[in-house]
């Protein structure tokens, strides 16, 4: 029995430590481990409360200047990208009036955790994100994230990642999702990625790729070459698992749900569907094989 798993809002997380103990400036930030996390909650009672907040993302601050993988002209720059990173997470939602870095003063490294009130007051800011990025000995980045309530002079949340350089833009939207779950209650999401079946091509001859890339768009990449579509090995491994119980209760089609290639959710037994979709990727014809496997049955029988 072929059974065949498609994708198509993939979360995938990625290995974090605790960040070491920073300078004196900038308390350290106890960082869980991101494989770990069920994601962050809150509560809000009145969506007025929320909606349409005025909050200010200037540039991440940094301990000093020094050149990354991530941005080739040093973490200073990298800061100011981390922060619009999260200033359009926050923007494309809807749901909030964010200014971004481009448009406000940079806080030195000093005022990540203790803000310059006045100058964000006199900006009409009611919610406030400081941010710093620190290059660590190991080629890895540390990236803290504080949001303030600006009229109250108070810290509403922190948390903090150590990542590869590869991973900052990881950071930023998990930034984005800290912000967006401690204002809304809501579950986060700008941390997430989105997998498609991509069509390139002639009419006549058309090429089906699986893609996947960020929430925001980013990181867009191919991962399939058109030709066919393979399961992971922990998917196979499902399906081994499952095949003998399956045929072993008489079931012909069966439809399961894997979440990041790892996870068994599902198993449809009464209405499994994806078969237009397996078909026109593979260019196959699953009714057929399905009504095939009946009639062998009943004949069988």
């Amino acid at each position: 029995m072929a059974l065949r798993t498609f994708l198509f809002a993939i979360v995938i997380s990625f290995a974090a430590v605790p960040a070491a103990a920073q300078e004196t400036s900038a308390p350290p930030i106890e960082v869980p481990n991101l494989d770990d996390e069920g994601g962050l909650t809150g509560s809000v009672t009145d969506d007025s409360a929320w909606q349409d907040l005025g909050i200010a993302i200037p540039a991440f601050a940094t301990n000093r200047e020094v050149p990354t993988p991530a941005n080739s002209q040093g973490t200073t720059a990298l800061g100011l990208e981390l922060a619009r990173v999260v200033f359009n997470d926050l923007r494309n939602n809807g749901l909030f009036r964010p200014v971004g870095p481009d448009a406000l003063p940079r806080p030195t490294y000093a005022q990540i955790t203790a803000p310059a009130w006045g100058t964000w007051q006199g900006r009409a800011a009611e919610m406030l994100v400081h941010g710093y990025v620190r290059a660590n000995d190991d080629g890895r980045l540390t990236v803290g994230c504080y949001l303030y309530d600006v009229q109250l002079q108070q810290e509403l949340v922190r948390e903090g990642w150590v990542v590869a350089p590869a991973e900052w833009r990881r950071a930023a939207h998990k930034c984005a999702d800290l912000v967006y779950s401690r204002l809304s209650g809501e579950s986060p999401f700008f941390d997430s990625k989105i997998a498609y079946i991509a069509e390139t091509g002639p009419k006549d001859n058309r090429v089906k790729r699986l893609a996947i890339m960020d929430s925001d768009g980013a990181n867009h990449r191919f991962i399939t070459n058109g030709q066919s579509t393979a399961l992971t090995p922990r998917e196979e491994e499902i399906c081994a698992a499952l095949g003998p119980e399956l045929k072993r209760l008489g079931l012909i089609f069966v439809g399961i749900d894997v979440i990041g290639g790892q996870w068994l959710t599902e198993i449809n037994v009464t209405s499994p569907t994806g078969i237009v979709a397996i078909d026109r990727f593979n260019g196959t014809d699953t009714a057929g094989r399905i009504w095939d496997a009946i009639e062998a049955k009943l004949v069988h029988d």
